[in-house]
């Protein structure tokens, strides 16, 4: 089970790193160079996301060699989620100083909706990918 658990932290630093990256290129470059809504922006940059962690869950499961048991792939999935919002919210709390309360209001908007939902995609990966 501790081998489901590091995939899980694993899985979410890599494909966290790189959502750091597109974040930065869709806040900066789409939203204020291009004026894209919040939406537009996020729908531009979530496929880029979904694919590489699609891609990444695979190499996880087979480099920590995850059986294709549900229930380790499910913590493996519980563990990325949870550690990915906790991470979002670190990172909001540094960079705009919000409390929780008013990073869990954040989800009331439409990008941060989209967002949330990738966010489920992502975790559900490691069940949905019981072949690899």
């Amino acid at each position: 089970m501790f081998s489901a658990f590091k995939a899980g932290l694993v899985y979410t630093g890599i494909v966290f790193a790189f959502g750091f990256v597109t974040g930065a290129f869709r806040t900066i470059l789409l939203a204020q160079d291009f004026g894209l809504t919040p939406v537009a922006a996020v729908l531009f940059e979530l496929p880029l996301i979904l694919i590489v962690a699609w891609i990444t869950c695979r190499a996880v499961l087979r480099q920590i060699q995850i059986p294709a048991r549900v229930d380790r792939r499910l913590v493996m999935g519980v563990v990325a989620f949870v550690a990915t919002i906790a991470l979002e919210f670190v990172l909001a709390a540094t960079m705009n100083g919000i409390n929780f309360a008013q990073f869990l209001e954040g989800y009331a908007k439409p990008d941060v909706i989209l967002g949330l939902l990738g966010q489920i995609a992502f975790a559900a990966f490691p069940l949905v990918r019981m072949q690899a």
